[in-house]
């Protein structure tokens, strides 16, 4: 079972992720049962955190990872004045709609959960 956590961050209006609040959080988890690297949906689950923590860290996003194996968590202070807040909530919603889209195909194992703190 993979389970995806967000907090303080919804799906909003084309895509576009919404922060509510300025601390907010995105984490990934899971136990897999298969040899390391047999299980599509965790490498896919994988592949899309880790693109989304890369291209924040290249807009400057400041973010405190947390990352230990089957693990990864980034969180971050996103402020209404921040200069790429369109580019981070389009990153964000990339997220969303990348494993919201896997955990609704057929065997997938995903959890998804959105959370206020």
């Amino acid at each position: 079972m993979i389970r995806i956590t967000f907090e303080n961050i919804a799906v909003g209006a084309k895509g576009l992720a919404e922060f509510r609040g300025g601390d907010i959080s995105f984490a990934a988890e899971g136990h897999f049962s298969l040899d390391k690297g047999s299980d599509i949906y965790c490498a896919g689950v994988s592949a899309i955190v880790q693109s989304c923590v890369v291209a924040l860290s290249k807009l400057g996003v400041h973010q405190k990872i947390e990352r230990r194996e089957g693990y990864l968590k980034s969180s971050m202070t996103i402020a209404d004045d921040m200069p790429s807040l369109k580019e981070a909530r389009a990153i964000v919603g990339v997220l969303i709609t990348g494993v919201s889209l896997m955990a609704s195909l057929p065997g997938s194992k995903i959890e998804i959960f959105h959370v206020e703190v």
